[in-house]
Parts: structure tokens; C-alpha cells; sequence
């Protein structure tokens, strides 16, 4: 049997301690272990005679020293282990780092061949289709008698064609998309320092060409003033009446009388339908 005392030892010329490799020393183990083995003194209990009392110092003092060798043969083993282990995390984290880099990478390249880049336009325009909210959603009102609540939303072409340029030249190349409007009257979309309300709706209305149009007019009492805001629409609304298909009104009273008094929005018998509501 043999025991081997260890070492640490490195590639020459180099000095990372990845390179480090365990050195060994062997000895016969009756070379290690010769001496007397007190066998007479451990199996009795006579006190040992001043010779053995020598040897047995010479023994302890020999076997400290051994004690002394692993421990340090232990340490330097445990500092190795601790070095390839930083050395080990260190790689790990850097090839984490890398793998998550080209996953990414992977991912983003293939949206790149996603079939919605390819989708003609005629399937675009289905699909933008049914992203237009008309008329807008209402609810009975619990505030007011024989009124509603009404919830706008902003048009989401107007997100849509800010994705891409295919995206954006599908949406203006089909005027059908622009031909059903919402309007919602409010002191705050019509006011005289707000004018973004007003231009957004009149590129609306240039986007739908001569297509026919579906008009949705509806205003909250809580939120109107007592000057009627439906005049602010006259030029707009004057343009377009010889298109318009279907016509929604909830009005207030102020509104609805204006209505009856122009010729903005005259009574048009080829409509295909047409609402009035008022408070």
C-alpha cells in the first residue's frame, strides 16, 4: 500500500492556474510507518523505560510534523479547488451571457422571415378590418333619463401605419378603412386652442377618397357647453353629404335644432340608414 503526498505543480512558461496539476510522492508504507510499535506498553500498563520514553517523543514529534504535511497538502488542495471553481463559474457565466446574445440574435432573425412581412396588401386591409370600432360603444346612462354614456377610442389605424412602410401604404391605399367615423363632440376636442382633434378628422375624411361614409355623432351632456359645437363641423360635414350612407346622431337639443335649420346635413332619401337622438 502506498501513501502519496501531493504537490502542486505547474505547466512551465505558464503561469494560469487552470494549468495546475496535482503532484505525487510515493513511499513505501512500512518505510513510513517503521519505528517500534509499543505493542508491549499499549497492551499493558507499565510506564515506559527512559529508551521507549524517547522513542515514543521521537514518534509524536515525528507524526505532529506528518499531521502538519497533510494539513498543508489539504489547504493547497482546497485553494486549487476554490481557484478552478471561480475559474469554472466565470466561463459558465460568460458562455450564459453568450448563449442568451445569440438567442436573441436567433429570435430577431426569424421575425425577419415571419410570413406577415409577405401577407398581401388585400389580406392586410381584412385583418386592419377589424381593428375599427363602429359605432362607438354606449351604454344607458344612470345620470340622465332616456340618454346614454358614450366610450371613444382613438382609431387604430393611426398606430397601425406607424409600424412599417408596407404597413402604412396598406392602409392609405384602401380608402374603405377610413370611411367609418367617429365623432365625438366635446369642448375639449373642439376648442379653440386644440386643434388636433379637427385636423386628424379632416385627414380622415381625405383618406377615404369617394367611398361612401358611415358617420357616428355623439356628444356626453356633462361635457358640453351651452354653445352648440356642431357648427365647428358644417365645413367639413358640408363636403362629404353627397356620400354620406349612414348617419348616427346623439345630440343635444342645441345640435339637433342646428341639424334641422342647415342645409349642411340635408335630408337625404338614398341614405341607406340614419339615427336621431337627442336630450
Amino acid at each position: 500500500m502506498l501513501s502519496r503526498i501531493w504537490s502542486p505543480r505547474v505547466c512551465s512558461g505558464c503561469d494560469c492556474p487552470n494549468h495546475y496539476s496535482p503532484s505525487t510522492t510515493s513511499c513505501d508504507e512500512e518505510t513510513a510507518d517503521a519505528g517500534p510499535t509499543f505493542n508491549d506498553l499499549l497492551s499493558s500498563n507499565n510506564p515506559p523505560s527512559p529508551l521507549e520514553e524517547c522513542q515514543l517523543r521521537e514518534s509524536i514529534s515525528a507524526s505532529e510534523s506528518r499531521v502538519i504535511t497533510i494539513d498543508g497538502h489539504v489547504a493547497a488542495l482546497k485553494e486549487l479547488r476554490q481557484a478552478q471553481l471561480a475559474l469554472i463559474d466565470a466561463e459558465l457565466e460568460g458562455l450564459d451571457n453568450e448563449r442568451g446574445k445569440v438567442a436573441a440574435r436567433i429570435a430577431e432573425h426569424k421575425r425577419l422571415l415571419s410570413p406577415v412581412r409577405r401577407l398581401p396588401p388585400e389580406i392586410l386591409f381584412k385583418i386592419f378590418l377589424g381593428t375599427i370600432t363602429f359605432p362607438t360603444p354606449r351604454t344607458k346612462s344612470y345620470n340622465i333619463r332616456d340618454w346614454w354614456c358614450f366610450h371613444p377610442s382613438e382609431n387604430a389605424l393611426w398606430a397601425i401605419e406607424l409600424v412599417c412602410k408596407m404597413w402604412c401604404q396598406a392602409v392609405l391605399d384602401f380608402p374603405e378603412l377610413w370611411s367609418r367615423i367617429n365623432i365625438f363632440l366635446s369642448d375639449d376636442n373642439f376648442s379653440f386652442s386644440n386643434f388636433r382633434y379637427v385636423r386628424r378628422l379632416s385627414r380622415q375624411i381625405a383618406r377615404t377618397r369617394c367611398h361612401p361614409l358611415s358617420i357616428l355623432i355623439c356628444a356626453e351632456s356633462h361635457q358640453m357647453s351651452d354653445k352648440p359645437l356642431l357648427p365647428q363641423l358644417s365645413p367639413l360635414l358640408f363636403t362629404v353629404q353627397d356620400r354620406i350612407e349612414s348617419l348616427y346622431l346623439y345630440l343635444p337639443a342645441a345640435d339637433v335644432h342646428f341639424c334641422g335649420n342647415s342645409t349642411t346635413i340635408p335630408a337625404h332619401p338614398q341614405k341607406a340608414h340614419s339615427s336621431l337622438h337627442e336630450w
